[in-house]
């Protein structure tokens, strides 16, 4: 059996670098003017559905899939399993240090996956699952943003597996890839 590893290269509207980026993405978050954001945010969900589409079509079962990524990968990979064409049908979502958009098109996108699952809010699917992983001193992503995501995620699938580190920043650290690790073992098939 191969595995296949893409690193797709950030889009980030998200300014690195300046001490007010928090700020900025609380601003996002919250100001129903971020379509801007939400196209770049769907145009990157969009260029990983093709990536599996290609695996898919290589055989690749869906259940095998996983998507992940770290701060605004996080939002991607949780809108591709959310919000997407293959909204819970992959076999799981990685997100660290990360948040989930709220924008309108994320919104309808959640919605229209539960109402074409038969589900209500808090009853969503339980085969695709969800890691999510956040150090409590991200200044980037602070905890409040990746919390309120988190609500969001459980609202849609359920349960999720969440991991919080105390005193890690926007970083990653051997530890949380170890949890990442054995969860992917627990979830994805042999």
């Amino acid at each position: 059996m191969t595995t296949a590893w893409y690193t797709p290269h950030s889009f980030s509207p998200i300014p690195v670098g300046r001490s007010s980026a928090s700020q900025d993405l609380e601003k996002k978050e919250e100001s129903d003017s971020e379509e801007e954001a939400e196209d770049e945010i769907f145009a990157s969900v969009e260029y990983v559905c093709s990536l599996i589409d290609g695996e898919v079509s290589r055989g690749v079962k869906l259940e095998r899939i996983v998507v992940g990524g770290f701060s605004q990968g996080c939002a991607i990979s949780l809108v591709t399993g959310l919000a997407s064409r293959y909204a819970g049908r992959l076999g799981a979502v990685v997100g660290l240090s990360g948040y989930l958009i709220g924008g309108k098109r994320a919104r309808e996108g959640r919605r229209g996956y539960l109402r074409s699952n038969g589900k209500e809010e808090g009853n969503g699917n339980r085969g695709m699952k969800v890691f999510l992983a956040h150090g409590t001193k991200d200044m980037l992503v602070p905890m409040r943003v990746f919390r309120k995501g988190r609500e969001k995620v459980e609202g849609a699938l359920g349960e999720v597996e969440v991991h919080e580190y105390e005193g890690l920043g926007h970083a990653t650290s051997g530890v949380e890839f170890r949890d990442m690790c054995e969860f992917l073992e627990r979830v994805v098939p042999p």
